[in-house]
């Protein structure tokens, strides 16, 4: 029971930069619904289909292990086809260099 609240935690710790934003989307819509003519319902079934479409792939996933990960080996052949990781890596560190200056007033 503990190593699956681990694993939870650890789950939402990674998944949460990619997510907030568009549960925050989600959540803004489907509270302002009344503003746009549209009920409370609808809200909720904007809801509905983001927790739905967040979770059926580790629910997939979970359920098929050998599957999940037969269809990553199937990737890993493709990443030699995948130029400049470190350039990539140099971009995203000084866009993070960036945005400290500017929260900073450095910049």
């Amino acid at each position: 029971m503990g190593g699956a609240a681990v694993l939870g935690a650890l789950i939402g710790t990674v998944m949460s930069p990619c997510a907030t934003p568009a549960l925050a989307a989600a959540l803004a819509l489907a509270g302002s619904g009344a503003l746009f003519g549209m009920s409370m319902l609808w809200g909720a079934a904007l809801l509905l289909a983001y927790g739905l479409g967040h979770s059926v792939m580790l629910l997939v996933a979970g359920a098929m292990p050998s599957a999940a990960s037969a269809l990553a080996r199937r990737f890993v052949p493709f990443q030699a086809w995948i130029p400049g990781r470190r350039t990539f890596a140099l971009v995203m560190f000084a866009a993070g260099l960036w945005w400290i200056a500017q929260g900073l007033n450095l910049y």
